[in-house]
């Protein structure tokens, strides 16, 4: 069995290998669930290999469900249910591509479990998404709520492996600025500048 931090890489880039696409957390209102559905349909219809794992529950379950059914998703996205948070963290792993495309963001801790896993991020510009993930460096950032956009971008990692491994290993090494050794050394560094100045 393989730790949490390890991944195998999945994405040999051959047509006939689905990629699996994570979007992990609360399935509300404002984590973007129809945006991605939408997206992942119409890689389908352009005849692109993927499958799309929604890793969570919520008040908007039924309705994923319903638009799911309806868009005739079923072979290609399922839901899953976890009950403890390394369970999800395994399902992230797992995945080919993480996707976080929220409407409305606050810091973005999903995006940050994503990074430290290895697993490549297309992440929507909301809250402070865009703040942790440089765009074209560290994942793919794309304008909050815009399926294309979405689409486009997953299409773009789903077809090259190199850019998914390049911005994982780039992600994997920037996330380390958020440990919270370095995060406290630095608000107790500005504690200290702050003292000082005010004597």
């Amino acid at each position: 069995a393989r730790s949490l931090g390890e991944r195998t890489d999945r994405g040999s880039g051959n047509a006939s290998h689905a990629i699996t696409l994570a979007l992990p957390g609360r399935i509300t209102r404002g984590k973007g669930h129809f945006v991605a559905l939408e997206a992942v349909g119409s890689l389908l219809n352009d005849g692109v290999p993927a499958r799309l794992e929604i890793i969570g529950s919520g008040p908007l379950e039924g309705e994923v469900r319903q638009r799911i059914s309806k868009k005739g998703l079923g072979d290609n996205v399922r839901i899953v249910d976890v009950n403890v948070h390394t369970d999800l963290l395994q399902s992230v792993a797992a995945a080919d591509i993480c996707l976080v495309p929220s409407l409305h963001e606050g810091f973005g801790i999903v995006a940050l479990e994503a990074m430290q896993l290895g697993v490549p991020l297309v992440v929507s510009d909301a809250g402070g998404l865009p703040e942790i993930v440089e765009h074209g460096v560290t994942g793919l950032v794309v304008s909050s709520g815009e399926a294309g956009a979405l689409r486009d971008a997953c299409r773009k990692l789903i077809e090259s492996p190199g850019l998914r491994a390049s911005l994982a290993s780039a992600a994997k090494e920037r996330v380390q600025d958020y440990s919270i050794d370095r995060v406290g050394a630095r608000w107790l560094a500005l504690y200290g500048s702050l003292r000082g100045d005010g004597r």
